[in-house]
């Protein structure tokens, strides 16, 4: 990627000049001989056109490189060098003459401009024409012609020698110095515009024109090569402009463009030269300055026979450094030619008025200074038989690729007095809105030269009408209000253009400006969409607003029937087009459930657009019911129940419509314990997609089952042991652990009530009610609980102990033991057993 300096070199000059790019051409040794006494007595002959080495097909890429992004469409391509008119408006050119922009010389003895070293129809790349020689020529109008160069004269040019630029005419030079020292000397001469110097040149390869009538272009593309290496490029761009509106007045901008192509970087300085040779009256031009270092003119009255000019009309050349964009930074008014140089760094740095044969080539020569212009409109020196004058910019500092700006504006004009610039006005508004009321239309305007203007307004077209008369400019230059009082018959409601201008003494007329009152018209605003449906989440809206005239446009929207609430505001910056614009309402705004969404805009003058709705419409959803366990395994298949989003309120506990509150029974006769539902399982409102609730239960290690009833029957007293191994009972002894993680259990016994005598409660069989369990024998007692059976459970299945009994001495069960000796009365005993059941840990 290359650097870009904006250090525009633009010249602007009452002639035009156009440059234009030919592809593919070839390049041709050329000797040109001179059949013109004064050109051979120029000592031009002293060296011969050098041919250039083609830049190959990367010189197109080259010049695309410089135009940097710039297009050439609607440019059209020239393959002969002529020169290109733009238009001056009648009432500066009362004469009739043409004015054209062009490069190269220009033969004005001939009435056709050709002959000679004229470069006039010769073809682009293969001739040596430098896009540095940029000028303005003129040509007379029909039926005039004889002038100072001859008696077929029509064409007039400002350079020596008439219009034929050769070594001595110098135009664009260029020096390169090692950056950032201040260094002077030829050596560091690096391009000029005449091909015949041992230095680089500013050859045209490439020259296009843009063909509008009222704003042609010309435009010529360069390179500058060393030892046959392309070491730069050049682009030179003249457009006609004007400081004065509707009055066209000769003036043209000169925009240079170079680009570095070598890789080492270094400071670059232009500069321009003209020999002067009005019209061929080459010893009789003196030289005025238009005051504060904004420039010179140079000019001759047409009928004076040493200032002659074939229509007989003055005939004036400007170059102006009036604070444009990239302008000259330094201004070299006063040289005289010396027959050495061949660059006009040959007299930068030199004294001045005398000239001298010693170049000082000092590119940071500072030029006229403030104090030494005489003046607007005074001669900055006499007539000099060869006047030189020279304009210079700052250094550019160029890496490889780089590319530096400059400018210079020339006019050529037949005025033939000081040059008056125009006066200026700005009104404070463009545009405002009508109201049908009376209107107040502020601005400024000031003069830099005349005595006196008077400002001028027009409404809707109809004949001009003076503000207040002539009005007095005794502070030149300074800006002064001004206020027109426009009357509501006038203006009434609706659109209206008004015109204003002003016009100085002298008849210049500042540019038109314009203002626009407007009728506001409400903006149209559209919806993308107007319905989806309500999910309670942020939601984001779009569409497009249209307005007629409005700066900026603020959204609006209303959700149901809450306040109404601006959104965004959007500036109108495409008037009467169709613009984006988007908001996001918040979710807590539009909560499930219908709802209905007004979205409008209000311009900046407060009118309000139709109004577009926008529906979020009911969505259903389904409420999934689980029932699980605390590590979330389904105890139940899971019920689904239907829904309205954001409506229906749900209630689980409703036995009439919904399975909740069995399955639950269900459940917890199943042994399993409900330890958390849903909070609000009353009043439960769907969201949008749905909702999963879960009711959570514990399971239990539980004796769901235990005899009530055990009888060992009757048994006769023979005074031995008495032992029952297969007691009868009513229910098994079942154990059910539907805990989570299920484990070990252990189940204990005690007798709460001993073995007792019914009719003597002294009577009591001691250690009588045993419990065997794998083949172990435990004495059931009172108050003190002994496990009788420890179990590791395997499954949620109920373990029914009561299958593991057996009748046999050593089978589990329950058993009856009595020894004789503590039968202490006959008859019937019974006690009570406490079976208790508990979680044990596994070791």
């Amino acid at each position: 990627m290359w650097r870009k300096f904006q250090t525009n070199i633009k010249f602007i000059f009452g002639v035009i000049l156009f440059s234009s790019v030919i592809y593919g051409s070839t390049f041709v040794a050329e000797a040109t001989t001179f059949g013109n006494e004064q050109l051979q007595n120029s000592g031009l002959l002293s060296e011969l056109l050098t041919p250039l080495p083609r830049a190959g097909e990367d010189m197109d890429a080259i010049f695309r490189q410089i135009d940097d992004g710039e297009s050439l469409e609607g440019w059209q391509q020239m393959l002969t060098n002529e020169p290109v008119e733009f238009p001056v408006a009648e009432q500066n050119n009362s004469a009739k003459r043409k004015y054209y922009m062009y490069f190269g010389s220009i033969d004005t003895k001939s009435a056709d401009g050709t002959g000679g070293l004229s470069n006039k129809g010769q073809t682009i790349g293969s001739s040596a024409i430098s896009a540095g020689q940029f000028q303005i020529v003129t040509k007379v109008a029909e039926g005039k012609q004889g002038g100072a160069t001859g008696p077929t004269q029509t064409w007039m040019s400002y350079n020596y020698i008439q219009g034929l630029m050769g070594a001595e005419s110098y135009a664009l030079g260029l020096m390169k110095t090692p950056t950032g020292q201040m260094v002077t000397g030829s050596k560091y001469q690096f391009a000029n515009s005449y091909e015949g110097s041992l230095t680089g040149n500013f050859r045209i390869q490439r020259l296009y024109q843009y063909p509008d009538p009222d704003a042609p272009k010309l435009r010529a593309y360069g390179i500058v090569y060393k030892s046959g290496v392309p070491a730069g490029a050049i682009r030179v761009t003249m457009t006609p402009i004007s400081t004065n509106g509707k009055m066209k007045q000769g003036r043209v901008k000169a925009d240079i463009r170079y680009q570095n192509l070598l890789a080492e970087e270094a400071d670059y300085t232009f500069a321009y030269g003209v020999h002067s040779d009005l019209a061929g009256n080459h010893s009789n031009t003196p030289t005025y300055s238009l005051g504060n270092l904004e420039g010179l003119y140079v000019g001759v009255d047409g009928k004076t026979p040493s200032q002659l000019t074939p229509d007989n009309t003055p005939y004036r050349v400007y170059f102006w450094r009036d604070g444009y964009e990239n302008q000259p930074k330094t201004m070299h008014p006063d040289y005289s030619y010396s027959s050495t140089p061949r660059s006009i760094f040959d007299y930068i740095g030199t004294n001045t008025g005398t000239g001298t044969a010693t170049p000082a080539w000092n590119p940071y020569a500072p030029g006229m200074a403030l104090e030494a212009d005489p003046g607007r409109g005074m001669q900055i020196k006499d007539k000099y038989n060869h006047p030189v004058y020279a304009f210079k910019w700052d250094q550019l500092l160029l890496g490889q690729n780089s590319i530096g700006n400059i400018a210079l504006d020339i006019s050529v004009t037949e005025d033939g007095g000081v040059p008056q610039d125009p006066p200026e006005l700005t009104l404070d508004k463009e545009k405002d809105f009508s109201t049908g009321e009376a209107y107040m239309l502020t601005g400024k305007w000031k003069d830099k030269d005349s005595s006196s203007v008077e400002l001028f307004y027009s409404i809707d077209g109809k004949p001009a009408q003076s503000l207040s008369g002539t009005i007095l400019n005794p502070n030149k230059g300074i800006d002064e209000l001004f206020t027109i009082n426009l009357d509501a018959t006038d203006i009434p409601l609706g659109n209206h253009t008004i015109t204003v201008y002003v016009r100085d003494k002298e008849g210049n007329e500042s540019d038109v400006q314009v203002f626009k009152l407007i009728e506001p018209t409400p903006p149209i605003i559209t919806l993308d969409q107007t319905e989806d449906k309500s999910l309670g989440v942020d939601y984001t809206l779009s569409g497009s607003f249209t307005d007629q005239e409005s700066e900026q446009v603020t959204i609006w929207y209303q959700v149901d029937e809450q306040p109404a609430k601006a959104t965004k505001t959007y500036p109108n910056t495409a008037i009467n087009t169709a613009l984006p614009y988007e908001f996001t309402i918040p979710a807590a705004e539009i909560p499930e459930g219908p709802h209905n969404i007004q979205v409008y805009a209000i311009d900046s003058e407060g009118k309000q657009s139709n109004v577009e709705l926008f529906k979020l419409t009911e969505a259903t959803a389904n409420l999934i019911v689980e029932f699980v366990d605390e590590n979330k395994n389904e105890l139940n298949k899971s019920e689904t129940i239907p829904g309205t989003v954001g409506v229906d309120k749900i209630d689980l506990t409703d036995k009439s419509k919904y399975n909740v509150a069995s399955i639950i029974s269900k459940l917890e006769n199943d042994g399993y314990k409900l330890i958390d539902f849903p909070a609000d399982q009353h009043e439960i409102i769907l969201p949008a997609g749905g909702r999963v609730v879960q009711y959570v239960f514990e399971g239990q290690l539980r004796l769901v089952s235990a005899p009530e009833l055990i009888q060992f029957g009757q048994q006769k007293y023979n005074a031995k042991v008495t032992r029952v191994n297969d007691p009868i009972y009513d229910k098994d002894l079942i154990v059910k652990d539907n805990r989570t993680s299920v484990g070990r259990w252990t189940l204990t016994a005690k007798l709460t009530k001993e073995m007792t005598s019914t009719t003597d409660p002294s009577a009591v069989l001691k250690n009588a009610v045993r419990y065997v369990y794998d083949g172990d024998e435990i004495i059931i007692g009172k108050d003190t609980a002994l496990p009788i059976m420890v179990h590791d459970t395997l499954t949620k299945d109920p373990y029914n102990i009561s299958d593991t009994w057996s009748g046999t001495q050593t089978g589990d069960g329950v058993k009856l033991e009595v020894n004789p000796g503590d039968v202490k009365k006959m008859g019937s005993y019974e006690g009570e057993i406490l079976w208790e059941l508990a979680a044990t840990p596994v070791s």
